[in-house]
């Protein structure tokens, strides 16, 4: 592994659900997700974790639980993005709490999300342990916090119509691609003219001794 970290090149990257925080302040993410055993990957073996990212393990009583593996990324231009496929698909809707203690940990923290049947999304941006700005297609409300420097007023748009209700503070910025890129880092576009330091990590959501089936690609 120490070896095939080094020879690692930037791919794209999947754009369904992530999240993102600053590569200089990355360390903090790991106590504020309560996650454990963290280890070097390359990001092929990152990815084909989140293909099979869940194991049932057994606790001293026989119950079975849940444990999770998460894929931190290498820093790439600047920012380290965080796959953790299930667990976010399970609290998509209200990660008000998770991105609070990472971006009290790290100074900010992003989440991104695009659901694979349907046409809704989220992203969302917190900073110092307090959600700054939302969008949630569908959501009441669809959105929170005061527009952002870069977002454009649904007023820039030649068919906007004043009557539609939209409240004052939404803008063009529906798209999470457009908002990732604009906030971190669109997955999709990373390339060998992405600037990428440092490797990727693979950990789990809790201290287990039996490991997750199956063997990785590295």
């Amino acid at each position: 592994m120490r070896i095939k970290t080094t020879q690692d090149i930037p791919e794209s990257l999947p754009e369904y659900r992530w999240l993102a925080v600053p590569g200089a302040t990355y360390e903090g993410l790991f106590a504020a997700m309560g996650l454990h055993d963290r280890r070097p990957c390359t990001v092929a073996m990152g990815l084909a974790a989140m293909e099979n990212d869940v194991a049932l393990v057994a606790d001293s009583e026989g119950a079975e639980r849940a444990v999770y593996r998460v894929f931190v990324t290498p820093e790439l231009d600047g920012w380290r993005l965080v796959y953790a496929d299930t667990p976010l698909w399970e609290m998509h809707w209200d990660v008000d709490g998770l991105l609070g203690r990472i971006s009290a940990a790290c100074g900010q923290a992003q989440f991104f999300f695009q659901d694979d049947h349907s046409d809704s999304m989220v992203w969302s941006l917190a900073v110092d342990g307090e959600v700054r700005r939302s969008y949630w297609r569908y959501g009441d409300p669809e959105w929170r916090g005061e527009p952002l420097d870069w977002e454009e007023p649904l007023s820039a748009d030649p068919d906007f119509d004043p009557e539609d209700g939209q409240a004052a503070n939404a803008t063009q910025a529906s798209s999470v691609d457009s908002a990732a890129g604009e906030l971190s880092l669109d997955p999709t576009g990373v390339g060998e003219h992405t600037s990428m330091s440092g490797h990727g990590w693979l950990a789990i959501t809790e201290q287990v001794y039996n490991r997750s089936p199956g063997a990785l690609r590295i």
